[in-house]
């Protein structure tokens, strides 16, 4: 069965660990980088968060797995979510 790790200080752990408490949390790390650049070709102009607008700029995101320090490339927030799952689908089946 695999625990939630909680947030450091929770003084809640007694109970979400009832019953546990000689099991280790199964979990692994991701560090997720973001940051934008200037587009490789003109485009039209973006709008960014409300009230801002980005012209000839593109996101880039890089996810890196701790662990196995893997470091993947995507341009698109649905794209990162879609590897997430993934590989959070990938887990669970083995």
């Amino acid at each position: 069965m695999k625990i939630p790790c909680p947030p450091a200080g929770d003084k809640r752990l007694p109970f979400l660990y009832a019953g546990h408490m000689n099991s280790q949390p199964d979990y692994t790390s991701f560090l997720i980088r973001l940051w934008h650049e200037p587009a490789a070709s003109p485009a039209p102009p973006m709008t960014g968060q409300i009230g801002s607008t980005m012209t000839g700029h593109e996101w880039l995101i890089q996810i890196e797995h701790i662990p196995g320090g893997e470091k993947l490339h995507f341009t698109s927030l649905e794209a990162l979510f879609a590897y997430i799952q993934t590989w959070i689908g990938q887990q669970l089946k083995a």
